[in-house]
């Protein structure tokens, strides 16, 4: 019995031990779930916030179309009463003209109008019968009961009007009847001119499908009164016009959406009405809702459908990463006795030592390492403690950075050379203090061992060294050593991409003066202020290099012609007319600028330097502030008298 017992209580201690490390990592098995949530609760957001976006794009631009489709429509109703308005205004002055009366039968044989035009056009007497008519009517039809007539017999304005259907013909509802006034000649009621105008001449002439399907047209007068109403292309009916009429469902100026309770099919529309130009009438059109926001419902499912797939994979992900977590945490319980050894092997060096393990995807590529030790002068480049390094990925430490990929990608060599070691200079996104580190690394079983040291203050003074061995100590400029050993490098590069570059070769003039009354320290000054005014003038990429004493050198980099440089060489001149003051005291120093090109002048620095030094002399010479090369004209370097 007691080997059963001790195998129990061995699996109990081995549970304990595996439930401790879990404990350990609990921050990270409650990472995975709650990045899972604000994923899937982000995209969701991100859904609801584009369908909004989208849905008020759509609803603006409906209210748009709807207004440029009720200025067509206003344009197009008011074109046809202009018609309407001069036929009627012509038959008016041929009936109240003395003599024979018009016949609208001769009328319509000679080709004034069309009958096809009107499903009638008649003139009615003072007595409410037939005169005359393009179409077949009884004689004895009495039209004096029509509202229209009514209207006309009880107001002697002669403007035309647009009126209703009447009201005992259900069908003709929709009927535009559009009449005007005939006088006697004492200006007494002698009839009405009355055509009834076929609909498509007040049908909107747009393909806009959210027009033509459910669409709403209506013709409306300033009295209120419907004139004209179509929904999906039917008849409105008496209740639909009824619904016109409420407050709540008329258009102002502004287009509008109307509810669906303005509408007899329930549907709400996005409503404008314009003004005709020259008639007191309305056109109004409506754009279905339903038909208009339909592109942006079936795409609202199918970016429903797509987060609802996205969604799923970060579950799935999540719960991956999470188990995961768990068997990296377990795995880590069993490594610490042998990592803890091989710490204390190099707890007492004086370099940074990291132990780093590969973190693999599912396809076994490395995409990381993780910090499974270190010692603490190494846990301090950090700036952290050993307890707080250890553990932590690369990506942990710098975030999805360059500098994290740059780090990541640098071990995966490390690990494929197995042994080495560098210096590098580190970067601003590092986060040690070193500004140059040597590494050693070596591949183990592990992962990869990697020692840092920091050799900021070696390579400091070596580049100190070298910048005073390169660099003027007067005015930190280039000096000559630099210069012989930079400018067959730009003529090299200048020549492979077949570009130009101009040496500017310049001495000061009356600096002896300034030596000679100020004394060598006001010199100095003078020079390093002549170092700042040369290199205020330059573009960036071109340099300024003092030879020695008050001689310098200017190299133009990437000139395209003379002119520019010519340019360059004015500026300078001009510049140094503006005198130094040194302690309250005007130093004047002039410059004569010597200008040599590459390749044009020569192909070698010293033949270069050398002709860039006889122009310089041929421009003190002529006192014309700068000289170009010129092989005929140029004079050999001869000491020249000072100016006073």
């Amino acid at each position: 019995m007691s080997l059963p017992i001790s195998l129990m209580q061995e699996g109990i201690k081995q549970l304990r031990s595996r439930f401790a490390a879990l404990r350990d990592r609990w921050v990270l098995l409650l990472l995975w779930p709650a990045l899972g949530g604000a994923a899937i609760f982000g995209l969701w957001q991100l859904e609801a916030s584009h369908a909004s976006q989208e849905l008020a794009t759509l609803q603006r631009d409906a209210l748009q179309s709807a207004d440029r489709l009720a200025r067509s429509y206003a344009m197009q109703v008011g074109g046809s009463l202009e018609k309407i308005d001069i036929l009627t205004s012509y038959v008016k002055n041929d009936w109240e003209r003395p003599g024979d009366r018009v016949s609208l039968e001769l009328l319509r044989r000679q080709g004034v109008f069309s009958a096809e035009r009107f499903d009638m056009l008649s003139i009615i007497g003072g007595d409410g019968r037939v005169q005359t008519s393009v179409l077949s009517i009884p004689v004895d039809k009495d039209f004096s009961i029509r509202p229209y007539f009514k209207h006309h017999q009880q107001n002697s304005d002669n403007a035309l009007l647009v009126s209703v259907a009447a009201p005992e013909a259900p069908t003709e509802q929709q009927n535009v009847y559009v009449t005007r006034r005939l006088n006697r000649p004492d200006g007494g009621f002698d009839g009405v001119i009355v055509a009834v105008m076929q609909r498509d001449l007040f049908e909107p002439l747009s393909a806009n499908p959210a027009l033509n399907e459910h669409g709403f047209k209506a013709l409306v007068g300033n009295d209120s009164a419907v004139r004209f109403a179509t929904v999906d292309s039917q008849p409105a009916s008496r209740a639909q016009l009824d619904a016109m009429r409420r407050d709540e469902c008329r258009v102002g100026k502004a287009p509008v959406r109307l509810d669906a309770a303005c509408f007899v099919d329930g549907q709400p529309r996005y409503v404008a009405a314009m003004a005709l130009a020259h008639h007191p009438f309305q056109a109004v059109i409506g754009l279905s809702e339903q038909v208009v926001l339909a592109p942006h419902r079936a795409h609202a499912r199918a970016n429903r459908d797509l987060v609802t797939v996205c969604s799923m994979l970060i579950i799935f992900f999540s719960v991956f990463a999470w188990l995961l977590t768990i068997r990296i945490a377990m795995k880590r319980k069993s490594e610490s006795h042998i990592r803890m050894a091989y710490r204390l092997a190099t707890e007492n060096g004086k370099d940074g030592f990291f132990l780093w393990k590969r973190v693999r995807n599912r396809f076994g590529k490395v995409v990381d390492f993780r910090i499974v030790d270190c010692n603490e002068f190494g846990a301090r480049m950090y700036h952290m403690t050993r307890d707080t390094l250890i553990g932590k990925t690369i990506t942990d430490i710098y975030g999805m950075t360059r500098y994290r990929d740059i780090v990541i990608a640098s071990g995966i060599q490390m690990d494929y050379d197995g042994a080495g070691e560098s210096e590098y200079a580190v970067l601003p996104e590092s986060k040690m203090d070193a500004e140059w580190l040597h590494l050693t690394y070596a591949r183990t079983y592990e992962g990869i061992a990697v020692t840092l040291r920091d050799i900021s203050e070696k390579i400091s003074n070596h580049n100190e060294i070298t910048r005073r061995a390169t660099h003027d100590a007067l005015t930190d400029l280039p000096n000559r050593y630099w210069l012989t050993k930079s400018l067959p490098a730009m003529m090299k590069r200048a020549a492979h991409n077949d570009e130009k570059l101009a040496v500017m070769f310049i001495d000061l003039d009356k600096f002896k003066r300034v030596n000679d009354l100020l004394g060598h320290a006001a010199g100095d000054v003078v020079l390093r202020e002549v170092a700042d005014r040369l290199q205020s003038l330059m573009r960036p990429g071109d340099r300024v290099v003092r030879l020695g004493g008050d001689e310098f050198i200017i190299l133009l980099d990437r000139i395209t012609d003379e002119e520019s440089i010519a340019m360059v060489a004015e500026r300078i001149v001009s510049a140094f007319k503006t005198p130094f003051i040194i302690s309250d005291t005007e130093a004047r120093v002039g410059t004569s600028i010597g200008i040599a090109q590459f390749p044009r002048d020569g192909d070698d620095t010293e033949v270069l330097l050398h002709r860039a030094d006889a122009a310089m002399y041929m421009a003190k010479s002529t006192k014309t502030g700068y000289s170009f090369f010129n092989a005929v004209k140029s004079i050999e370097p001869v000491a020249c008298e000072e100016e006073t």
